[in-house]
């Protein structure tokens, strides 16, 4: 009732002032010229022309407010979330170290370790280096059968790995610009990639793809643990899922987190023996993003559509869920120490957390929109941090603050 009572009154509000607009006129004609006789004849018509145009135009007022008279309260409150939102961004911004359109960028990027360059894969079938650092210029990796949907690197950075759309694992090793195939997958894209620390074993997993009249197939192992030296496999398993895949080292090289159907499993990574499983009750569609502290001790887990888990792995439990994002939470990275968390989302968005308190302390928005921002990394030395979706990446100096301090 208060809602159409002010619609009343804002109809007539508008009325009013139209008809004391009117009523002025009609004065100025009256005693135009010192006299009254001006109301006669063909003024009194156009008066009443004046009325009807007035009339009319109340109705066309009446019938607009009955058509957007119930989305004007919905309107008010967007543009009350678009300003929040605004200063929220602005006083979470981080600064910008780089920031490069590039039409051929198909999302997917990693800091390489003991260096200061960004794996960027291309849309036609190269990775490129990049330096945020002035005077550093790129370098071009070759040799890839398609275009890499995941790239990893040893923690010494001298080994660089891909899998690829057509289900192929290539490296490059000691500086080495073109890529040596080391194993096929036959047609499944590899869609995750982790290396152990020590750069000896892969554990991949990959999508399936449509068949025949448009059936979904997949293999019998989507789930894979692959020697570099060798290419042979360790062991084999089930991803669990088809849509989203991922896989994290433990920063010793024994534990190997992986996204399966409705928990995130911890494996072993020398027998793929499932040490725990990491199922959240609130979440039981299941996780979309892993990643593993390198301590091991944390296991940071996204899910749709919003939040973030962070797991004590040896107890098995969560310590925390973030309200994160307002969209799918697709990608996730530990700063160095454990004590920072970056997570992106299909929300436009990317941004930094204070593993300890869950405060949020740093936010990059690409524009407007729910674009999905499908890869982020932090640098080796915990000084950067990078973010990419289709055609656009950024690197930014990570916030500084003073861990596990509330505000």
């Amino acid at each position: 009732m208060e809602k159409i009572s002010s619609d009343h009154h804002a109809r007539r509000a508008f009325s009013g002032a139209a008809i004391a607009s009117l009523l002025m006129f009609v004065a100025a004609v009256a005693f135009a010229g010192g006299g009254q006789t001006a109301l006669a004849g063909t003024n009194a018509t156009e008066i009443q022309q004046l009325r009807d145009r007035l009339d009319e135009q109340t109705r066309r007022i009446d019938r607009l407010y009955d058509a957007l008279g119930p989305q004007l309260a919905e309107m008010e409150e967007r543009a009350a979330a678009l300003k929040k939102q605004g200063a929220e961004d602005a006083a979470l911004a981080m600064k910008e170290v780089l920031r490069l359109k590039d039409d051929a960028f198909v999302s997917i990027l990693i800091f390489i370790p003991h260096t200061p360059l960004l794996a960027v894969s291309q849309n036609d079938g190269t990775v490129k280096l990049v330096s945020p650092q002035p005077g550093i210029g790129e370098t071009t990796l070759t040799g890839l059968d398609g275009n890499a949907l995941c790239l990893a690197a040893s923690a010494d950075g001298k080994k660089i790995f891909a899998g690829t759309q057509t289900g192929s694992i290539f490296a490059w090793q000691e500086n080495a610009t073109n890529a040596r195939k080391i194993f096929a997958w036959r047609d499944w894209p590899v869609t995750a990639l982790a290396v152990s620390p020590d750069g000896a074993r892969l554990v991949c997993a990959c999508n399936g793809n449509y068949g025949t009249n448009r059936v979904w197939l997949g293999p019998d192992e989507s789930l894979l643990a692959i020697e570099v030296a060798s290419g042979k496999k360790i062991w084999g398993g089930k991803a669990g899922r088809c849509d989203f895949q991922a896989v994290s080292f433990a920063g010793d090289g024994k534990t190997v987190a992986v996204v399966q159907g409705d928990a995130v499993g911890l494996l072993d990574a020398g027998t793929g023996r499932t040490l725990g499983r990491l199922e959240h009750e609130k979440h039981s569609s299941g996780p979309l993003s892993t990643a593993m502290s390198r301590d091991g001790k944390l296991c940071a887990v996204g899910y749709a559509p919003k939040d973030v888990g962070i797991w004590d792995v040896r107890e098995g439990k969560c310590l925390r869920l973030l309200g994160a994002h307002n969209n799918w939470v697709v990608a996730l990275a530990f700063s160095p120490d454990g004590s920072l968390l970056v997570t992106s989302a299909g929300d436009s968005t990317a941004s930094v957390w204070d593993v300890a308190t869950g405060r949020e302390v740093g936010r990059l928005r690409f524009g407007d929109g729910s674009a999905y921002i499908d890869s982020v990394s932090v640098s080796d030395d915990g000084r950067w941090c990078a973010a990419g979706r289709r055609g656009e990446y950024v690197v930014l100096e990570m916030p500084q603050v003073t861990i596990g301090k509330e505000n």
